[in-house]
């Protein structure tokens, strides 16, 4: 704890500094320059075999020599500095909470066997008071320290289990996209394939029988032409299946990155849709996600937002998309090219697009008209 024992070390330079400025105002002798000098030493030495951590304990020792020299010299006379390694003594000893009483009571003590002046008796008290509302602060900083690095520890594993999350939701859509297709392929391959294959037989044979037995012929040929019917059947009734996959894929989408980016950016988000959903062709499906995405990572750019909302509605044959956040937005905006993207892939797909920004949000609306 390098802050610590810099903070002892300070106390303790001051305590010997003030001491012997003290005693050299009564008369001047070398001998307590040189034994400011040594404490001074001793003191810098203690503070890098601190730093070092090598061999163990040999700092505590250094303080108990430098209070035992102190209490040979005249405790009376280097107080504060008795003072000041007594407190780190019993704080590496007993730690902080059991440091101010210690150090109070031995202080006490000290003062009652040796009582000094009052100006030093004064300077101690200031310099323990001063040092304990510092190491209280210490003692909160490294609380603090410890919380953060449990919570950037915690964060680190919420990130690695979202990635995880992450490949494994696009694993499971890669997955679910073959499925479909194989699906698809063993539909067309069992029912629709049959069929045709079948329809053409049977007109090779009409065409072979025609001139020897039109009446066989034509019975064959409105065979061919049931089983055409009922293939094209089957391809309209494989569309349709096909669209609804494609309205539950769409939502599950939108829904999933809706989640996604609420759990990584403390957004709130809602998904709101209405009416006939399943309605909608593959390529609006497409147009809804690419806007949402674009409409998030302009919200982390250029927004204060804390919600997010899209909104789905189909009535008859319009579409109405909107996208709405709360952040406060100005009134008069440019559109970058984000915004121009938007914009161009909702012409391209048949619709029109809007965008108002206001003090209460941004919101991006889209209309498209349905065909048939």
């Amino acid at each position: 704890m390098k802050e610590r024992e810099l903070l002892y070390f300070g106390a303790e330079l001051l305590a010997v500094a003030v001491s012997l400025a003290m005693l050299m105002a009564d008369h001047f002798e070398a001998g307590q320059v040189l034994t400011g000098l040594s404490f001074v030493c001793a003191l810098t030495g203690k503070l890098l075999v601190q730093r070092i951590g090598k061999p163990r304990r040999l700092d505590l020792v250094i303080c108990l020599v430098c209070a035992a020299v102190s209490f040979a010299i005249g405790p009376e006379k280097l107080f504060p500095l008795l003072a000041v390694l007594f407190a780190e003594i019993t704080d590496r000893l007993a730690g902080f909470r059991h440091s101010l009483q210690l150090t109070t009571a031995l202080t006490v003590l000290f003062w009652i066997l040796f009582p000094c002046s009052f100006f030093l008796t004064a300077f101690t008290l200031s310099v323990l008071t001063l040092l304990f509302v510092a190491r209280l602060f210490l003692e909160r900083l490294i609380q603090c320290r410890s919380l953060l690095a449990r919570q950037r520890e915690e964060n680190e594993k919420l990130h690695s289990r979202l990635s995880d999350n992450r490949r494994l939701i696009k694993t499971l859509q890669y997955a679910a996209r073959l499925e479909e297709r194989n699906r698809l392929a063993a539909r067309i391959h069992d029912k629709i394939g049959h069929g045709v294959s079948g329809s053409i037989l049977l007109l090779e044979a009409a065409m072979l029988t025609m001139e020897q037995s039109p009446a066989a012929s034509r019975k064959t040929v409105e065979q061919a032409v049931s089983n055409l019917r009922e293939s094209v059947d089957d391809i309209r009734m494989s569309l349709r299946s096909e669209r609804s996959t494609r309205s539950e894929a769409g939502l599950s989408e939108i829904k999933l990155e809706l989640a996604r980016f609420s759990d990584a950016h403390a957004v709130r988000t809602a998904f709101k849709p209405s009416g006939r959903v399943e309605e909608l062709p593959g390529y609006l499906w497409n147009c809804i996600y690419e806007t949402l995405l674009e409409a998030l990572t302009n919200l982390l750019k250029h927004s204060d937002a804390t919600a997010f909302t899209l909104r789905l509605s189909v009535a008859s044959k319009i579409v109405r998309v909107e996208f709405r956040d709360n952040g406060r937005a100005a009134e008069q905006f440019e559109k970058g090219m984000g915004l121009e993207t938007i914009e161009e892939r909702v012409i391209l797909n048949g619709g029109r697009c809007f965008f108002q920004s206001s003090s209460t949000g941004f919101v991006i609306t889209q209309i498209f008209l349905l065909e048939g």
